[in-house]
Formats: C-alpha cells, structure tokens, sequence
C-alpha cells in the first residue's frame, strides 16, 4: 500500500477538500459549544475528532455503496498483465516528484537513484509500463513535500479525514498542493490536459484503494474503533517517514476497547460442589 495508508492523498482536489475541512471544522465544533466537545478536543492532534469521525461514518458509507463496487469491477474486468502495467505506469510518473524532493532534502543518493529509476522505466520500460529498474536494484521509494516540511521541523497540524481520499493533516494537505505544483506533468500544455490529469487522479485512486483492500477489510474486521486505528497508523507511518527507524508518536494511543457486558446471572454452582441443605420445615 503506497505510504503504508489506506488512501493516496491527491492534489489539487485533495487539497481543496482539506481546505474546506478547515473552515468547516472549525464552524462548526467552536470552543465551548455543543455536547462533546471536550472529548473531541481530548485527543492530542485532532481537535477536530468530532467532526472527522462523521466524516469517517460517512466516508465508509459511500466506500461500501460506490467506491468497493467500481474497484471490484476494475478488478474482476481488467486483466491483472494491465492492472500492473497501469500501476507502473502511474508510479514512474510520480519518480520525478519523489526526486525533487529527495533533492530539497538533501538525499542525494536516494535522488540518484530516483532520477536512474525513471530514465531506466521510461525508456527501456516503454514509458513506465514495465519496471525493470526494480530487479536492476532500483526500487521504488516514497518521498513528498509533507515529509520534506516534517523534515525542516513543520509539525504536523490538525489531523483530517476527507472522504474517498483518506487521512491527512494540515501539514500535508499543503504539502500535496505543493507537489502538484512542482509536478512536471502539471506545467504540460496540451490538448484535454484537463481530461488526462483527472483520469491520472482517478486511477492513482483506483489503483491505490485496490492495493489497500486487504488492509481495509482486516481493519474493519479486527479493530475495536476503526477510526482511532487508522488515525494511529497513519501519523506513526508519517513520522516513521520523517524521522526514520525510531520514531514514535508521542499521544495518540488506540482507544481502549468497550468493557465486556456484565452477565446479570448469578453464578451456577461449580460441578460436585455440596450444596447448602434445604432448610427443614418448621412444626
């Protein structure tokens, strides 16, 4: 699953919605106002809990209703030779991103190999269709301006939950506006420009939640509060990418599970236990 998440953040529409999650968020959990609020706000690095877990409900809603339908019909229509080549091809054009900011890092060797990855897929991989940097020992990594922000010392802001994209925060909702403005596919002119970048979004999409269908169904199977549980991989996973081997995230535990139901029975008495004699009756 790319960064180790459920969804692929998309920009511009990504950072669209999350801008508006801002404003909304705000509007509508203020300080001091509506039941709840102060275990909303009780949990480090989401203060807009509240409003992110209605927008995870619903999330999950349209995702069963449209979302696993359309990715299951892909699946079961595509071929997987095709699904791959798609999925290679998607990435390779995310190699020159992943560089730029492994440059403005200061990784140099990692953009080395990057910058050797995509030459290698665009020319002798037919335009990214196949991989054969990956065997040659180039694999893939990724890299984007959220964690090039987390590496200059940018905390992570407010955490957010937009649906069909997923989990994100304010640090990397900028950070995905950023890249799409560093994108070099982004500065192309062309003839249905427009139409070629919505059907990369929808497919980085596609491709993406396919990967992740596995991990989604563990997490709605197991996972006592799956919002929590997301919410915890995704900032762990965040930092483990600034930070490195190491790292933890310093108060965002899981929620603790429900106490078990209380059994209003009394006790049955355990087997060959001697039982109180009945008491006799009186004359």
């Amino acid at each position: 699953m790319r960064r180790n998440q459920a969804y692929r953040f998309g920009a511009p529409v990504g950072l669209a919605i999350a801008c508006v999650l801002i404003v909304g968020g705000c509007a509508t959990v203020p300080d001091g106002q509506g039941p709840g609020v102060a275990a909303a706000s009780a949990t480090p690095g989401d203060p807009m809990e509240r409003f992110n877990r209605r927008m995870f409900g619903g999330g999950q809603g349209f995702d069963r209703a449209l979302i696993q339908p359309l990715v299951r019909g892909y699946q079961r229509l595509v071929p997987a030779p095709i699904r791959r080549a798609v999925h290679n091809l998607l990435q390779n054009a995310d190699e020159p991103l992943v560089a730029a900011n492994d440059l403005l890092q200061a990784r140099f060797a990692p953009a080395a190999k990057s910058t050797a990855r995509f030459v290698a897929n665009t020319t002798v991989g037919i335009g990214g269709l196949f991989d054969p940097a990956t065997p040659a020992g180039l694999p893939h990594h990724d890299n984007d301006f959220g964690v090039t922000l987390g590496r200059y010392g940018f905390g992570p802001g407010a955490y957010l939950f937009v649906p069909v994209v997923g989990p994100t925060t304010v640090r990397d909702a900028v950070g995905a506006g950023v890249d799409y403005v560093l994108d070099p596919l982004s500065w192309l002119r062309f003839r249905n420009a427009k139409t070629v970048g919505a059907v990369r979004t929808t497919l980085s999409l596609a491709d993406a939640r396919l990967e992740a269908e596995e991990d989604l169904r563990a997490l709605e199977a197991s996972a006592a509060d799956p919002y929590a549980t997301l919410r915890s991989a995704y900032l762990q996973s965040r930092a483990f990418e600034i930070k490195g081997p190491g790292s933890e995230l310093d108060a965002l535990p899981d929620l603790p599970s429900p106490p078990a139901p209380v059994d209003p029975r009394p006790p049955e008495p355990a087997p060959g236990a001697a039982s109180e004699p009945a008491p006799e009756p009186k004359a």
